[in-house]
């Protein structure tokens, strides 16, 4: 059964194989690559020594758990597994545990399993020992095993009830190794690694207790549900429900808001003045801003059905800008701990950014006019589909005003940008819904050329 199951497995590999993919792949490798050279000729500037001391005995575990976090991204953005059978393999008498061996066996087979510790070997050779850089490879290996069955457990799973031990129990393995790097760095480094392969042995013994001990039930039953009329609050939830599903969208803003965030934190702690006050504003900005760039880009996956409801195009926009200035709201809520841990972030800051989101979100509302469909369910990553050159050059509606104001801001401050952006957001409000009619009345004399546009891409 075993060797019929790899048999799918392979011709499945090669007709679901897309060049895509392997330029990716192999962008992303040239990056840890570029990363690493950059770091070898740093360390070795001048002849300098990397380490002054000597080589610690506990660098080769440190290494290993250095390894986790890229390695398990790597994983998760470009390792899709099949953990569920389909229904041609249901059909067929395969056991739970025949299945679930053979996901370990994949896993064997995997070739993002290999990555991470073989492009470590040159950096183990170049720091350590012949013998301790094989030490050191083998126990990376065995750490990349575990980071793919953590990965294949959590597709395996269709309940965040069963999804979120995996979480914290990787989360907390992370934890645990850590603490026992800094109790027993004393220890000979033989030592240290032969704990570190213990503790890889107890975490593939747990992952592989919880992959046989799940059990998923995948039964077609019929469920009743209640019929509620289409009125305007179920309107407005299209807005928030389409950014969820769609995951392309949902991991751009989600990605952008935590690289932000982030960023800011650091100028916080490095002093950078004028990098905290960008971060900040963009933080509270750029969110709404990309979703507006692209209106109706989502809707347009089920506009033929919003057609065939008593749904007016400029409620659907109104909807759209309202929810816009929601998310702008809520990214100001979020940035108020920065005026708690920086002078040079004040309210004034933050409401002038609302007011920046405010003017902007309703200039970017007659993008609906040349907008294309964007596929919800694929992914960001290198993703042209619905890529539009006109939402580029329209970009400029954006760029010029935020120019200008940052103009204001550098010459006279963020009191007086404040007021002029917060003046701006009230004329804007005052008048946004004539703006909107007038937008919408566009978009119905085009109803019929904007269908043809979304059912091309």
């Amino acid at each position: 059964m075993l060797r019929l199951l790899f048999r799918l497995w392979w011709l499945q590999q090669r007709r679901s194989f897309t060049w895509k993919d392997a330029v990716v792949g192999g962008y992303l490798i040239f990056v840890y690559v570029m990363v690493g050279l950059g770091f070898y000729f740093g360390a070795t500037l001048d002849g300098e020594e990397l380490f002054e001391d000597g080589t610690p005995d506990a660098l080769c575990a440190i290494l290993v758990l250095t390894m986790l976090v890229p390695d398990i991204i790597l994983k998760v953005v470009m390792k899709h597994d099949s953990t569920a059978m389909d229904d041609y393999l249901k059909s067929r008498p395969v056991p739970e545990k025949v299945w679930n061996r053979f996901l370990l066996l994949t896993n064997l087979a995997n070739f993002w399993n290999y990555v991470m510790p073989v492009l470590m070997l040159p950096m183990l050779f170049w720091m350590l020992s012949v013998p301790q850089a094989i030490v050191g490879y083998l126990l990376m290996q065995a750490f990349s095993f575990i980071n793919g069955i953590y990965v294949t457990c959590y597709y395996k799973t269709t309940d965040w009830m069963l999804r979120w031990p995996l979480l914290l129990g990787w989360i907390g393995m992370g934890a645990i190794l850590t603490a026992y790097l800094v109790c027993f760095a004393w220890m000979p480094g033989f030592l240290i690694n032969i704990g570190m392969a213990v503790w890889a042995v107890l975490i593939i013994t747990g992952l592989l207790f919880y992959l046989y001990n799940l059990k998923i039930y995948n039964e077609h039953k019929q469920k009743t549900s209640r019929f509620r009329s289409f009125g305007k609050t179920t309107l407005y939830k299209l807005q928030y429900i389409g950014l969820l599903r769609a995951k392309r969208v949902r991991n751009m803003v989600l990605v952008m808001v935590i690289i932000f965030f982030l960023d800011a934190l650091l100028m916080v702690s490095d002093g950078n003045q004028v990098s905290l006050i960008m971060y900040v504003v963009g933080d509270v900005l750029l969110p709404s801003v990309v979703l507006s760039q692209w209106t109706f880009g989502i809707e347009a996956n089920f506009f033929q059905g919003l057609m065939t409801k008593p749904v007016k195009v400029e409620q659907l926009l109104r909807n759209c800008f309202y929810f816009y200035l929601s998310i702008s709201g809520v990214m100001m809520v979020i940035s108020l701990v920065f005026v708690f841990l920086s002078p040079e972030i004040t309210v004034f800051t933050l409401l002038g950014a609302m007011g920046m989101a405010v003017f902007v979100n309703l200039s970017n509302l007659p993008t609906c006019l040349f907008s294309s469909r964007l596929e919800i369910f694929s992914n960001s990553m290198f993703n042209m589909q619905g890529a539009n050159m006109k939402i580029n050059l329209y970009g400029i509606v954006f760029l010029v005003p935020s120019g200008l104001m940052a103009g204001v801001y550098y010459l006279w401050g963020a009191e007086v940008w404040c007021i002029v952006s917060v003046t701006m957001a009230v004329v804007c409000l005052l008048i946004h819904r004539k703006v909107i009619a007038r937008v919408a009345a566009i978009y119905d004399r085009r109803r019929y050329e904007r269908m043809e546009k979304y059912m091309e891409n």
